[in-house]
């Protein structure tokens, strides 16, 4: 899809949005180097007017002063995610973390990528100590965050998220490239500018990936059908049926970067 027909406004957001931005600068050049995408901050709705975020503390920003930081920014919603309770709880964290007692974990920062490949070796593992030992899974609510890390503790703080998902994810392993290609994290529902000439490039990887190709509002039409008319659940399919399903799987999913 043309990124630039899916271009949405402030008042479009709803709270537990999350916002994934293109980064100007030195500090996004590095870090867009070292994780291969061109998103390089992460960040959730607290309200339809205001951003919650981890920069050097915890913060909340008013929407339209946060979008003039970033070049642009994509934008996920995760449906049926958001009741009222959620939202609530969503803030009262939020709220909690807010000032100099949450901090940024630079150290946590630099060493992203190396956690992520140890974790994607390790986590078959840490799953079965879950579910079979008994690990407790990580603590979320923690002192210091990177950018994914916290949006994703908004995400395990208020329940969304279900028994091993805290294990299975390790937040302070992810990206904001990662949290884009992941459905877990919502369907894109557009990108926002602060600049109306700002040309979004049509390679945009959210825009051209498979997991988010689909907008929010064709997600909701789809489930519409769906509801409607159900697809059979004793449907057999032959092996031939089976292979081409999986053949176009493999062709068009894109691979987390």
């Amino acid at each position: 899809m043309d990124p630039n027909d899916h271009i949405i406004q402030p008042s479009d957001l709803k709270s537990g949005d999350i916002l994934l931005c293109v980064g100007t600068g030195q500090l996004a050049s590095i870090v867009t180097a070292r994780t291969k995408s061109s998103y390089t901050h992460s960040a959730i709705c607290y309200s339809p007017a205001e951003v919650g975020h981890i920069h050097v503390t915890v913060e909340k920003v008013p929407i339209g002063e946060f979008i003039q930081v970033f070049k642009y920014i994509a934008v996920f919603r995760a449906p049926d995610f958001w009741t009222e309770q959620r939202i609530s709880k969503l803030r009262e964290f939020i709220d909690g973390k807010v000032g100099p007692g949450t901090t940024y974990d630079d150290e946590a920062a630099r060493s992203l990528m190396k956690r992520q490949k140890a974790h994607q070796i390790e986590s078959f593992e840490k799953l079965r100590e879950h579910f079979e030992d008994g690990m407790p899974e990580p603590e979320h609510n923690k002192a210091k965050y990177v950018c994914t890390e916290f949006v994703t503790a908004c995400l395990a703080e208020v329940g969304i998220w279900g028994d091993g998902m805290k294990t299975g994810y390790q937040p302070n392993t992810l990206h904001p490239g990662n949290q884009g290609h992941d459905a877990s994290f919502g369907y894109l529902v557009g990108f926002l500018r602060d600049d109306p000439a700002t040309v979004i490039p049509d390679n945009d990887e959210f825009a051209c990936s498979m997991t988010n190709g689909m907008t929010y509002g064709e997600w909701l039409e789809i489930a519409k059908d769906l509801a409607d008319s159900p697809p059979s659940t004793d449907q057999n399919l032959s092996q031939g049926e089976i292979e081409n399903l999986l053949q176009s799987f493999s062709t068009n999913t894109d691979a987390n970067p």
